[in-house]
């Protein structure tokens, strides 16, 4: 729900996205299944998980999916969680 939460309740309409191609592909559905006003959204796939934790990682995205068609069916909004932080990066 990062990109529903970060468009509708901070204003923010343009993305570049790093993550897994899993999380990656669940954004990309959130913001087109939403029709959210999003100018600019791109996304850039990590490292696929080593085999160790890929059965887990599979099982997590699986339950996550599910999670998520369910909040659609409850018509959930996302939580305001304060402003965000400022990134110092160094």
């Amino acid at each position: 729900m990062s990109v529903l939460r970060t468009t509708k309740i901070y204003g923010i309409k343009s993305y570049t996205i790093i993550s897994q191609e899993f999380h990656n592909e669940r954004a990309l559905y959130l913001a087109e299944h939403l029709d959210l006003d999003v100018n600019n959204l791109q996304a850039f796939n990590a490292k696929t998980p080593k085999a160790k934790r890929a059965a887990i990682t599979l099982m997590r995205e699986y339950l996550a999916r599910v999670k998520m068609f369910i909040d659609f069916i409850l018509d959930k909004e996302p939580k305001d969680l304060g402003e965000p932080e400022p990134i110092n990066i160094k």
